[in-house]
């Protein structure tokens, strides 16, 4: 299995001159624009599986719809279909909004708050909490 063809990883390889991050000369600039976009649409984190791009939304927010491929985040009802199937993120969208809309927050009995990435959103909380715990305080 290979990501680009031996042609070009060859000629980028010989006019890069193992330098890849500063392109020294034209040609070199050139093949990594070539291998830039050849791969544009490969899954870095594991190749065989497509490139779905996510954003990670802010607690209280309803979000996503698609885009191609791409899950864009925006105001949407809780009953949305249209997800692609074939990402894997897909999966973790629904149980999102489904977790932050306030009619089920309500429902379930929610506190509002920062959620599971609690430092992200909340930062000074978060540090006045482990700054009270790693000193025996109460929290």
């Amino acid at each position: 299995m290979a990501l680009i063809s031996d042609e070009l990883f060859e000629s980028t390889k010989k006019s890069c001159s193992g330098e890849y991050a500063n392109p020294t000369n034209s040609h070199c600039a050139k093949y990594l624009d070539v291998v830039d976009e050849v791969t544009k649409d490969i899954n870095g984190e594991n190749i065989l599986e497509p490139y779905c791009r996510t954003d990670s939304p802010r607690p209280g927010e309803i979000h996503s719809s698609t885009i191609g491929k791409g899950l864009y985040y925006e105001e949407v009802p809780l009953l949305i279909s249209g997800l692609p199937s074939d990402c894997r993120a897909s999966a973790y969208v629904l149980p999102g909004m489904w977790a932050n809309n306030d009619t089920v927050q309500d429902a379930l009995g929610i506190r509002k708050g920062a959620g599971h990435t609690a430092p992200e959103y909340k930062p000074k909380e978060c540090l006045a909490m482990i700054t009270r715990w790693l000193s025996g305080a109460p929290l």
